[in-house]
């Protein structure tokens, strides 16, 4: 009988231990009402951004507010969870769910909260970013900077918006100046975006006043100087009228185009083989003497020469047609 006695009390002590523990593992009640709607700040979506969480117990009630309930990627985008998705949300969660009350309405509408950045706005940073670099780089012509197209706008996260400007590939002129915005919130970058920009650039230049013709030597009454949009043209143009007048052109012009100047050419004066006079001078002492041009050029030009008398080819420069000066 005493035996009975003591295997009874054992097991009346075993089940009381397991009561205490289990009392003792038990978390502290807590009360979750889920709202219809909520909003978040970053791409997380968090019990406490959607739900009121009551609990006597703080570092219980935080983990709750903490409590993971998956992400919306983009500002401004949307996420419907029906009861059931988010019952198994929390179900999937590390967080100790038990002795908790829960009021989950059949479905939640979650929406990421943004800001707009408009293209016009990032425009203006492009446009800034670029015309500092044009000033650096010493452009003293009159210029602007025309867009390609406007950029769309930017939902970002809310919070403070800084730019981080790039211009990987330096100012074009022949071509649109690629200039990539970057645009960081609260340290962190979200946003990327190219604008494509037209360095157009204004100056007096040459043009034709009238047809001018292949090889025709051109006077002061063919050119004149007209202020220009130069468009994609860097320096591909005359802004001296000295510098064209008695030049001839390699193709025809016609009236009102602007005088390129990998179009001009010397006037030639003399052509391979040409017979020409040789002068050359030392002091007070005026050597002449006959030879054969072995080159062709125009005035200033410097060409080699056979000495028809004494057979040796020397460098001579072009002064007038068929006659070359040795300078000594």
């Amino acid at each position: 009988m005493r035996k009975y006695l003591v295997i009874a009390s054992c097991l009346c002590l075993g089940i009381f231990c397991g009561l205490v523990q289990q009392t003792e593992a038990m978390p502290s009640p807590a009360w979750v009402s889920v709202n219809r709607t909520g909003n978040i700040w970053t791409d997380k979506i968090l019990l406490g951004s959607i739900a009121n969480i009551s609990c006597a117990d703080t570092e219980r009630r935080q983990e709750l507010i903490n409590m993971s309930l998956g992400t919306i990627s983009r500002p401004g985008d949307k996420k419907v969870l029906t009861d059931y998705v988010l019952r198994l949300l929390i179900d999937s969660s590390k967080v100790n769910v038990q002795n908790v009350k829960w009021q989950i309405p059949a479905q939640v509408t979650v929406t990421r909260l943004s800001q707009t950045v408009t293209g016009k706005e990032i425009l203006q940073v492009a446009e800034n970013k670029m015309a500092a670099l044009v000033k650096k780089n010493g452009e003293k012509r009159v210029w602007k900077i025309v867009p390609v197209a406007e950029p769309k706008d930017v939902l970002l996260s809310p919070g403070k918006v800084t730019y981080a400007v790039e211009i990987p590939y330096g100012i074009k002129y022949e071509f649109p100046t690629m200039v990539y915005v970057k645009m960081l919130v609260k340290g962190k970058e979200e946003a990327n975006v190219l604008c494509r920009l037209q360095l157009h650039t204004y100056d007096k230049v040459v043009v034709s006043a009238a047809y001018i013709k292949a090889n025709q030597v051109i006077t002061a009454q063919d050119v004149r100087l007209e202020n220009r949009d130069l468009g994609v043209m860097e320096s591909n143009y005359v802004n001296n009228l000295d510098a064209v007048i008695g030049k001839v052109l390699r193709y025809p012009l016609e009236p009102g185009k602007i005088v390129r100047k990998n179009a001009l050419a010397k006037v030639v004066l003399v052509r391979m083989g040409d017979f020409v006079h040789i002068n050359a001078q030392k002091g007070t002492v005026v050597v002449q003497t006959d030879g054969v041009a072995m080159g062709t050029g125009g005035k200033d030009d410097y060409i080699r020469v056979k000495n028809t008398v004494t057979g040796k080819i020397i460098n001579a420069r072009i002064v007038k047609p068929h006659e070359v000066v040795v300078d000594v």
